[in-house]
């Protein structure tokens, strides 16, 4: 879960996310990435989660079925 109302930390979170990714117990396994306060005023929206959490949410580990960004 990441606080899309604080922008700051998205990079933290994006460090947690790949080291999940890495993970071989994690090889096809799906991950879910839930955007917690998306509306709360000065929030980012849904893509620019996507975008800051880079590689990891766009492509997901080796083996994995696409992800896709839903609002």
């Amino acid at each position: 879960m990441v606080d899309a109302a604080d922008p700051a930390r998205l990079g933290e979170a994006a460090a947690a996310l790949a080291k999940v990714a890495a993970a071989p117990d994690a090889a096809g396994a799906p991950l879910l990435v839930l955007a917690n306060k998306i509306d709360a005023p000065g929030a980012v929206d849904a893509d620019a989660v996507a975008a800051a959490l880079g590689p990891a949410a766009e492509y997901g580990p080796p083996g994995a079925p696409a992800s896709r960004v839903v609002a």
